[in-house]
Parts: structure tokens; sequence; C-alpha cells
């Protein structure tokens, strides 16, 4: 079999690449490994500039009650008990499994190919050198499927990427370890059950934070992440979590429970490597387009999806897959702002978390953040606009916290 475009992985990125290459008339198959739908463990969080950036259609997802919740403030809790509520432009919380399986009923609506069950294997090259086709495996066996360009989207374990010499292997320090619960039984009232919670506290995520992502009909969307190489296991922190005090208030007890857990590692470095090579590009978790602050990672996965399939239309209309064409790509996403935002995110998370006193850090930011409102607003705009859209932080925010809050942080190593 012969197309124009092959894509690695169905998550957002596969699905909204195919989507748009669909829509523009390219022959586009994506192959998934996994039986769809499934759901990925994820806090399920769809940040609000999916929505205003033109992503996503917010009418159309209430619309086909793709929605489980809106949130409109971020809550944030210092292991001192202090708290901080903050209004912001909120997020959508969502269940992965209808979500991604919504992108994917997009794409194949608008004429893309999917098949699940199907691993690509490897890739195949041209004399030149060029990746021209993938081997896959599925239920009919080995196949081989020739392409002019592929499109990397199968997450974080991705040998492709490497394979095709976009990125090298990840190093420990790379990813982190999370877990994720999708519980019953939550019973908090507003503001808190319409926040998006984040908890920091040594003693219930290590190096890292837990989360709670409110959903419809008291349940809720717990997590913890361990941002380092630890031999700590983040689903004993997760079930650790919900026996904290603190935790317990949150839950009717009688009717608490976990129906369906999971765990998986995210990259927290940023973008590694190049993003493009000779018929090759790379998107979403598969190169690191994660925020390293909170992990968030689905608008990098839709954006990168749509710039990565708008690139491969341009260089199809004009017959040339190289790297010199491709090379675009990684030239709209810059302009987005991802790498200078990633590399903010970056020194911000590690002057809170290196030198062993992540605790002691955090009580000093939430001290910081209730000195006045101006801090206040500022922390809202490092955990959403640092977050969701890594591009566009406000000078003031990179200055205040550079000179005021990053000492103030270093001083308690």
């Amino acid at each position: 079999m012969i197309y124009d475009v092959v894509i690695s992985g169905a998550g957002p990125a596969g699905a909204m690449a195919a989507r748009v290459l669909a829509e523009a008339g390219i022959k586009v198959i994506a192959f998934d490994k996994a039986k769809l739908p499934w759901r990925k463990p994820c806090g399920g969080g769809v940040p609000e500039h999916v929505f205003s950036e033109g992503l996503l259609d917010y009418n159309e997802f209430k619309k086909n009650k793709i929605i489980d919740k809106d949130t409109k403030n971020l809550y944030l809790r210092a292991p001192s008990g202090k708290e901080l509520v903050i209004e912001t432009p909120g997020e959508t919380v969502v269940d992965r499994k209808i979500f991604d399986q919504y992108l994917r009923d997009k794409a194949t609506d608008a004429g893309a190919e999917i098949q699940d069950q199907t691993s690509v294997r490897d890739l195949i090259r041209n004399q030149d050198g060029f990746v021209s086709g993938v081997k896959i495996k599925g239920p009919g066996g080995i196949q081989e499927i020739s392409s002019k360009i592929l499109i990397v989207a199968d997450g974080v374990g991705s040998k492709l990427v490497v394979k095709g010499g976009l990125r090298k292997k990840w190093l420990p320090t790379d990813y982190a370890i999370c877990a994720v619960a999708l519980i019953e039984g939550y019973i908090e009232r507003p503001p808190l059950s319409d926040s998006m919670q984040i908890y920091i506290d040594e003693n219930v995520a290590p190096n890292s934070y837990a989360w709670l992502f409110p959903m419809a009909n008291n349940r809720a969307n717990i997590g913890i992440g361990i941002w380092k190489k630890s031999e700590k296991r983040p689903m004993e922190f997760l079930i650790r979590l919900t026996e904290q005090p603190f935790f317990k208030k949150k839950l009717d007890e009688t009717k608490f429970k976990i129906f369906w857990k999971s765990s998986y590692p995210i990259p927290i470095q940023g973008v590694k490597g190049r993003t493009y090579g000779d018929g090759i590009m790379g998107v979403g978790d598969a190169m690191g387009f994660v925020a390293p602050i909170i992990g968030e990672g689905i608008f990098s996965a839709l954006l990168t999806g749509k710039l990565a399939a708008e690139t491969a239309i341009k260089a199809l209309e004009i017959g040339d897959y190289s790297k010199a064409v491709l090379k675009e790509y990684q030239k709209s996403w810059v302009k987005y702002g991802l790498k200078e935002g990633y590399n903010f995110q970056r020194m911000m998370r590690d002057g809170i978390v290196e030198g062993g006193n992540i605790n002691e850090s955090f009580n000093k930011l939430i001290d910081w953040a209730l000195e006045d409102e101006y801090n206040k607003n500022l922390l809202g705009e490092l955990f959403v606009s640092g977050t969701s859209l890594a591009g566009n932080i406000p000078p003031e925010l990179i200055k205040k916290l550079g000179e005021e809050l990053i000492p103030k942080l270093s001083s308690s190593k």
C-alpha cells in the first residue's frame, strides 16, 4: 500500500495530524498499537488555549458531550497547610477515553484511515536515505507500507524518533513516572469543586506534586508524579495521598472508590533533538512536547500535530520531502515560543525542587504569593501561561520571578 503520509500513533497529536491532512485531501493512515478506544493515563485537563487558539471548538465539544466538567480556578496547597485559590481561565476536564476517540472520529469523518492493534516496527529508507515507508505488525502479520512522509506520534516510548535520527534515547532524568486514578465519592463544594487542585508535599509526592481535577457526578481524576529517577513507586504514593487527613475531608468515605488506575512516564525536560529529517517529523510526547512544570501535554500535542500536518501539505504540493522543506515545521512551533517557554519552566521548576528541600521552597512560594494580589496574579500566570501556551510569557512575570522569587527560593537550599 502507498500513502502520502503515514502516522505512527493515533493519540491527540496523531489524530489531529490525520484530520488536518485528510481535510486537505491527502491520503493518510494512522497506526496505533492499542486496541481502540483506550484511556491514556493522564490528568485530563484541556487548557483554555486549546480553544482560544482554534485547535478545537468548545461549542462543538459541549454539544457532543465531550466535556466532563469545566473549572475556573487554580487551587494550590503548600506543605505548611496554607492554601491559595487563584482565579484563572480554567481548564476543561475530560475522560481521555472519550476525548481521544472524539479526535479519532473527527479524523476518520474527514477521510483519514486509522488502524488499531498495529504497531510501526521500523523505518524504510530509499537510496537517498529518506524515510520512504514503514514496516508494521498487525493482525495480518508483518507488512511494508510506502509513504512520502512519516509523522511520528507514538508517545514518550517512541523508538522511531531515535531510529529516525531525531533524538537520542531518553536519560533517566529526562522523564517522570506518574500514577493516575479515577475516583468516586468526591464531595467538595465550590470553589474547590470548581478548581484544578495542586498539592506540593514531599511526603505525598517526592520531588513533584499531586493533583485532583474535579469531574462530574462526584468523581475526580487524581494523580502524582515523581520528577526524578526514584526507587519509589508512584502508585504507592497515590494511595498514600488518599489517606492524608486533608484529602479525606474531600471524600465521602462510604462511597469512595478507585474505579480505574494506571501508571505512565512523561518527558519533563522539554524538546530533545531535532523535530524533522528527510521524510520524517516528530510530534507530541515522542519529542518531549510537555510542559516541564506540571506535565501538561495535550495543548502541544494538538498544536504540533496540526503544524506538522500543515508542513506536510506544503511539502506534498511541491513534491519535496527533504529536511530543507520539513524544517518549516520546527520553525512554526518555535514561533509559538515553546522552546523559550520550556526553558523558562525548567528554570522555575528546578528553582523549587533542586537541593532536596521542596517543602520549604514551596512554602516560600505560597507565602510570596500571599504577600499581595500582584504576586498572586503572577503566580497564576506562571501556572497558566507558563504551562499551557508556553509562549507569550509576560515580561513582568519573568523579571519579578527571576529577580525576586528565585533568589528567595535559592536561599532555602
